[in-house]
């Protein structure tokens, strides 16, 4: 008797949830972790609840009060610098010195110093020197001298510049504290005016002035050229 064939086993099997294939272990299935749900977001001013700082109520006028202290600040600076430029030019565009050096040093501020006799030379050449007063008799028509003194003083002007000088020329006189008055003297050449004619560069003119004065030894004779120079004081 042939003893029956051993069985053999199912090579398929149908798979199932809970029924693996044999000998193979349950698989576990793994499971994702559940979500966590955040509340939804809401706009920030619209939260209920929510607590809001208080507005500075002096932050507005700061703001403004600082705004127009720069602006201050800003403006003074401009005055400022304004003047200094003001006050400077002056002196570097009219500034003169006595040429031989031997009397006063050049200002730039107000006037240029000198004594009579010495030359005031001006930044662009132009000079201009006053003589020592000397005594002056007016003749019958002359007009003017009332004052205990009279005296006649004689200016030189030189065009060392490169243009022509037209004259602008202003003169003062005063003496013992007081002023002097011109003497107009036509029957000796004095009209009481300075010349006016245009001195060409290279050329020299010379006129003189008479005044009746206080005191004949104290007498301060200021003239300027043009209005574009320094007055120029003369003294003995």
């Amino acid at each position: 008797m042939v003893p029956p064939a051993p069985a053999e086993p199912n090579r398929w099997e149908l798979k199932r949830p809970g029924n693996p294939l044999p000998g193979t272990a349950p698989a576990t299935p793994s499971r994702s972790p559940a979500p966590v749900r955040q509340p939804p977001a809401r706009a920030l001013g619209h939260a209920h609840g929510q607590v809001r700082a208080p507005r500075n109520p002096f932050l507005v006028p700061g703001l403004v009060l600082a705004g127009l202290a720069f602006v201050l600040v800003v403006v003074l600076g401009v005055v400022f610098a304004v003047g200094v430029i003001g006050a400077a030019a002056p002196g570097a565009l009219l500034g003169g010195q006595a040429a031989d050096g031997e009397g006063p040093a050049a200002s730039a501020t107000e006037v240029v110093p000198a004594l009579y006799d010495q030359t005031v030379t001006y930044d662009d050449g132009l000079q201009i020197s006053v003589a020592a007063p000397e005594s002056f008799s007016p003749s019958p028509q002359a007009s003017g001298a009332g004052q205990p003194a009279n005296i006649a003083l004689t200016v030189t002007v030189y065009n060392g510049s490169a243009n022509d000088f037209v004259p602008g020329t202003v003169t003062s006189v005063t003496s013992a504290g007081a002023s002097g008055n011109p003497i107009v003297d036509p029957s000796n050449g004095m009209t009481g005016l300075p010349p006016a004619a245009t001195v060409a560069p290279g050329a020299t003119v010379s006129y003189v002035e008479a005044y009746s004065v206080a005191d004949a030894d104290d007498v301060v004779y200021v003239v300027t050229p043009a209005p574009a120079y320094l007055p120029a004081r003369f003294t003995r």
